[in-house]
């Protein structure tokens, strides 16, 4: 069976057309056996990144939260190719949290500057 393609709906009708996320990347083969092969290096980044994160070294940290972003894209990527939706609103969640915390840390590492 064509991998766009599914066993049907619940009624037992003719199987029904997924969508093909190169309709967001239209540059992208997403029909590509590599893509599946993203999985595991955004897992290796993650499990990077959390460890980076947790360093006590500003600079290590700072560079944890690169290497965050960067998986949050690998999975996304993962995701539109496995339709993965929950993962893909995860993984923008995540982003968006971690943005929000770098923002925070500058903020606090401003004011402790200032303070004489």
């Amino acid at each position: 069976m064509h991998p766009y393609l599914t066993q049907g709906n619940a009624s037992g009708n003719s199987p029904t057309r997924r969508r093909s996320p190169a309709r967001y990347f239209p540059g992208m083969d997403f029909s590509a056996d590599w893509i599946s092969w993203l999985q595991w290096p955004a897992m290796l980044a993650s499990v990077m990144a959390a460890w980076l994160v947790a360093s006590t070294h500003a600079h290590r940290r700072e560079i944890g939260f690169w290497v965050f972003l960067g998986s949050n894209v690998l999975w996304v990527l993962w995701g539109l190719h496995d339709d993965a939706w929950a993962l893909i609103a995860l993984q923008v969640v995540l982003a968006a949290m971690n943005v929000r915390g770098v923002r925070k840390n500058e903020k606090l590492a401003e004011g402790a500057s200032q303070t004489p």
